[in-house]
């Protein structure tokens, strides 16, 4: 009795862990203001007449999940859920899970917001900064860099946002 107990509580928590494929195609956000944007681009119109904007280093992706408590003892993926993006000057609607296209104007990426709710109306909302990903990836190396006074350019790393899950609550 008790290993069947066991062996249902591990196959909970692996189905738990597992991840839904992302099916649907890749979503590109809609600039808030199409007449000063180029494509995905939100500050082309800007940059074309000479006015000194961000610098569009093309596009990247951002990961949305969702995730809800089951039955009150484990937490598993939700498909489906609705959700809205908005970054001020960009927005997206999708239903999770999803990846989202957004422009990458490197550190000076705008914060988004990423709000989602299920047809059961539990809901969630964060906001995500961008990252300098390749600061990420080089790890506990760029925290003693500092400590030796060498100053590094970060004019090409790359920037993006990291994969977000929303709780559902």
């Amino acid at each position: 009795m008790k290993k069947s107990i066991l062996l249902a509580t591990a196959v909970a928590l692996l189905a738990a862990c597992s991840e839904t494929p992302v099916t649907q195609r890749s979503i590109p956000v809609t600039p808030t203001d199409s007449l000063t944007a180029t494509g995905l681009d939100v500050y082309g119109y800007a940059r074309a007449n000479g006015n000194t904007a961000p610098r569009f280093r093309g596009t990247g992706f951002l990961k949305v999940r969702t995730t809800a408590s089951r039955s009150g003892i484990a937490y598993s993926e939700v498909t489906g859920a609705s959700c809205n993006l908005d970054a001020g000057l960009f927005v997206a609607s999708f239903q999770t899970p999803a990846n989202i296209i957004v422009p990458d104007y490197g550190p000076d990426s705008p914060a988004i917001v990423v709000t989602c709710t299920d047809n059961e109306g539990r809901t969630a909302t964060t906001t995500s900064d961008v990252t300098n990903l390749t600061k990420q990836r080089r790890g506990p190396s760029s925290l003693t860099a500092g400590l030796f006074g060498t100053v590094r350019n970060t004019e090409k790393d790359d920037f993006g946002y990291n994969p977000i899950t929303l709780t559902l609550q």
